[in-house]
């Protein structure tokens, strides 16, 4: 979850997340934040 937040944490200063934060191509919503995250928020 480290990898995820540095990542996505400076790019969400405005309070959303965008999808150039990850590398992988997939976008890093509040749902995958949390511990109910889908398999796509773990497939990193």
């Amino acid at each position: 979850m480290s990898f995820i937040d540095k990542v996505s944490h400076p790019r969400s200063a405005g309070g959303k997340p965008k999808p150039l934060a990850k590398p992988t191509g997939f976008i890093p919503t509040p749902r995958t934040l949390s511990p109910n995250s889908t398999p796509q928020g773990e497939s990193f």
